[in-house]
């Protein structure tokens, strides 16, 4: 998680995710973006569905435009411009494969299980072996919930990964 003016200089790293926001970190923060890059293409995720260039002179757009070649980023609007809460859909996305030595077949899809930790809101998702993001919907404002994530093969189940912690809130609107 970054602010628009912490976002690491160098792509370091050739796969990874993060959560943006569109704020530099002298401000309260007004709205998250969640990018996945891989090598010279990133896409950016947006709740509010709006182009990237919406955003400029955001610091976080020249950045994304800098270091990389291929930007795409989602069209349908989960969240309305003007509500005053957020948290209620947040978007997981992970980036490793499977070692080919861990995996028991075929991958044939993902599980990503949410839970909260006080126990009373659980869901399961499924996503396909080739999707690399799922938007989680259903969550509730100021819960802190564990993820986890297994793949499927054609055999049954893998191990479950290891679980991370989030916490869903409100905008300061």
């Amino acid at each position: 998680m970054f602010t628009s003016d912490q976002i690491p200089k160098e792509k370091d790293i050739q796969t990874r995710s993060a959560y943006i926001n569109v704020d530099t970190c002298d401000k309260q923060g007004s709205h998250w973006l969640s990018i996945f890059v891989e090598k010279d293409q990133c896409e950016v995720f947006d709740n509010y569905g709006l182009p990237l260039h919406w955003y400029e002179p955001c610091l976080f757009v020249t950045w994304v435009f800098k270091h990389y070649q291929d930007v795409s980023s989602n069209v349908g609007q989960l969240q309305t411009t003007d509500s005053n809460t957020c948290g209620h859909c947040a978007l997981f996305s992970y980036s490793d494969d499977v070692p080919a030595d861990k995996q028991n077949g075929i991958i044939t899809g993902y599980t990503i299980s949410y839970q909260s930790q006080t126990g009373n809101d659980n869901v399961i998702a499924s996503v396909g072996a080739n999707d690399r993001q799922k938007n989680l919907t259903e969550l509730k404002e100021y819960v802190n919930y564990n993820i986890t994530v297994f793949a499927s093969t054609v055999k049954g189940y893998g191990p479950a990964s290891d679980p991370i912690d989030v916490r869903t809130k409100s905008d300061s609107k």
